[in-house]
């Protein structure tokens, strides 16, 4: 069985995947012992970058034979700060599905009606761990900039954003046209009973969210600057804080039915073979070719 040696920060399906296939060991930072007597670092054949781009990080796609990184836009980061790297050694391999549901339309539409939602209200969701990094107040910016009023907003945040999230809701007047869920346990239908996801967020790194809305049939607004935004058409960009288009895009479709289905139904089609398997094939393609196994 071929070795492999890996670095990555949290363990996942992958990894275990990996060690089914490989003889896997696993990067261990070294022990102050270690660092006194100069040992010499044993870096990773793959290392898996996870988070932002740091010194430590960029140490180790120096070093490593194969980095992996979840979009095109985290690769230019790299080259940005590190242009005399092989870039040939930085392969993008973007995030596989996470759902545990199928897009359902009677899951949907059980919702709408448990929640009293009206036949011609559109949901506007938004998720997110921590509301003020993902956008919030850009987000409710953009509802109240709406010129339509057929819309029902939905939330699905954590306990520690309850308040915040109900304080601003209440000062911007739309709170009683929210539907707030706290640690919701199965996402994927919240996820089904939106029809629009907008996620203004300020963070850069890929948001697994983006891909589960898009398959599970919403309209999806991202950042611009944000790693998902690659997957989506220009039509739904983010365009920064100052972007006062993103609401005259979503009052049309408001209004016109039929453009949102379709852009739904598209979105779906788009990321449907992002499945782990598929990443799997991606990534063993990856391997073979690197280290020729």
């Amino acid at each position: 069985m071929n070795q492999l040696h890996i670095a990555i920060k949290k363990k996942t399906k992958v990894t275990k995947a990996l060690e089914s296939l490989y003889d896997v060991t696993y990067y261990k930072e070294q022990s102050l012992w270690e660092k006194l007597c100069f040992k010499q670092k044993h870096y990773p054949d793959i290392y898996f970058l996870q988070g932002g781009i740091t010194t430590e990080v960029l140490e180790f796609v120096e070093n490593s034979k194969l980095t992996i990184v979840t979009s095109k836009k985290i690769k230019k980061m790299i080259m940005d700060k590190k242009s005399y790297l092989n870039d040939k050694k930085i392969e993008v391999i973007y995030p596989y599905l996470t759902n545990k549901l199928e897009f359902d339309k009677s899951i949907q539409e059980e919702f709408r009606k448990k929640h009293s939602i009206e036949k011609e209200d559109v949901v506007l969701f938004f998720s997110a761990k921590d509301i003020i990094k993902n956008g919030i107040d850009k987000f409710i910016e953009i509802v109240l900039d709406l010129e339509n009023k057929n819309y029902q907003l939905l939330f699905d945040i954590t306990s520690k954003d309850k308040e915040l999230l109900s304080r601003k809701l209440k000062k911007a007047r739309v709170f009683e046209k929210s539907l707030i869920f706290i640690d919701y346990e199965n996402q994927d239908e919240l996820f089904m009973a939106g029809d629009i996801f907008i996620l203004p967020t300020k963070l850069k790194l890929f948001n697994l969210a983006v891909l589960k809305a898009m398959y599970l049939k919403n309209v999806v607004f991202v950042e611009r600057d944000n790693a998902s935004s690659e997957l989506i058409d220009s039509f739904s960009l983010i365009l920064g804080e100052d972007d006062k288009g993103v609401s005259f895009k979503i009052d049309s479709l408001l209004k016109n039915k039929k453009e949102r289905k379709k852009i739904q139904k598209e979105n779906s089609l788009a990321v449907k073979d992002m499945k782990f398997d598929k990443y799997m094939k991606k990534l063993q393609n990856k391997i073979r070719f690197h280290f020729d196994f």
